[in-house]
Formats: C-alpha cells, sequence, structure tokens
C-alpha cells in the first residue's frame, strides 16, 4: 500500500515509472462497503474526487508499519480542503472491534469501509491484496 500511495503522492514526478496494472488510466472499479457506523459506502459516488484507499487488516505489519505515514497524509490532505485527496481504510480479515482497538491505539480519524463482500479486494486485484500484507 505504500507503493500506491508514493504513486499517488509523485503523480507529477515525470523521472517515476509506473507499474504495470490493467486498472492505470481507468476509473475504479465499481465496489461496495459498509463505513464503521453501519452507513453503506459506495465508492462510485466519489467519482471526480481524489481518493486514496488504505486496504488494510488490524494485524499486518506494512500496516502497522505505515500508519503515522496516514495520520500525516491525512492530515495535509484535510489541509487541502477542496483540492485534497480523501483517504479511505478498506478493511479486510479484521472484526470491527480489532480495528476500533487498532485506530484507539494509533491514532486516525479518516473513514473505515469494511469490505465484507470481498468487492474492493475483488476489483483491486483479488486475493493478492491479502496475500501482500500478510507476508509483510
Amino acid at each position: 500500500m505504500a507503493g500506491l500511495m508514493w504513486i499517488l503522492v509523485t503523480a507529477g514526478d515525470t523521472t517515476t515509472t509506473s507499474a504495470g496494472s490493467p486498472l492505470l488510466g481507468r476509473a475504479a472499479p465499481a465496489a461496495t462497503g459498509v463505513h464503521d457506523d453501519g452507513r453503506p459506502f459506495d465508492l462510485s459516488r466519489r467519482k471526480g474526487s481524489w481518493v486514496v484507499l488504505n486496504f488494510f487488516t488490524h494485524d499486518c505489519v506494512p500496516c502497522i508499519r505505515e500508519h503515522p505515514e496516514l495520520i500525516e497524509f491525512a492530515d495535509q490532505q484535510r489541509s487541502l480542503g477542496a483540492d485534497g485527496a480523501e483517504l479511505y481504510t478498506i478493511v479486510q480479515n479484521s472484526s470491527r472491534d480489532e480495528v476500533a482497538e487498532f485506530f484507539a491505539e494509533r491514532g486516525g480519524d479518516w473513514p473505515i469501509v469494511f469490505d465484507d463482500r470481498s468487492e474492493f479486494q475483488n476489483g483491486f486485484g483479488g486475493p493478492e491484496t491479502v496475500s501482500e500484507h500478510d507476508s509483510g
């Protein structure tokens, strides 16, 4: 995920090369989930906005390591107002209690979305998304 964030942050840098992906240059896949407070989340409603998705499990080592940087990123984007990106944490394979405890201990106050039907996981890369975190 840190790599995705780097690509998004340095998008204007012409010296950066990009990884091959069938998703580059296309609209984000349709995906829905549920906010941590039970409200529905539909990614397609964010069309026209800069959106950063942080795929997350409460116990993945890269998720733990990158969390302070995400807090800083979220603050930076908020300071940009309407020009800033929206950050969403997309939760996979963690309970609501585990995620609440993680954020209570480490901070962070951006929206959390649970991918209970694996729509984000399937739309953005399938099972590899989870295995990358697990190998951390």
